[in-house]
């Protein structure tokens, strides 16, 4: 759970880095001086570091909710296994032995 909490989280990371950062916007800026360039690419770093901090939160928050879900015991479903339904196929298509001990059916709609 933690190697995929910490891929995800550098990905995500590496994500918004590389969607940030327009390499040309500081190539084709022939008027602005470097500490115009500088000022702009740390503005960009801070905002990464924002939204990295936010990523971490939720990504934490989801974290606690599986450890949560994790210990409580799941409802049982009513309508899963342990049981044997008696249906009536009738003149219905029959593929294989039509006295087998396990049959499944298929019903299907064509709109």
């Amino acid at each position: 759970m933690r190697t995929i909490t910490k891929n995800l989280s550098l990905s995500l990371v590496l994500l918004f880095f590389c969607s940030s950062i327009n390499a040309k916007s500081y190539l084709n800026d022939a008027e602005g001086s470097n500490t115009e360039i500088l000022s702009k690419i740390l503005k960009e770093i801070e905002e990464l570091k924002k939204s990295q901090d936010k990523t971490q939160k939720a990504i934490a928050d989801l974290s606690n909710e599986v450890k949560a879900l994790k210990g409580k015991n799941a409802a049982p479903n009513p309508n899963a296994g342990g049981g044997v339904k008696d249906v009536a196929i009738g003149n219905s298509m029959v593929l294989g032995n039509p006295k087998a001990p396990i049959t499944i059916i298929k019903w299907t709609d064509f709109q």
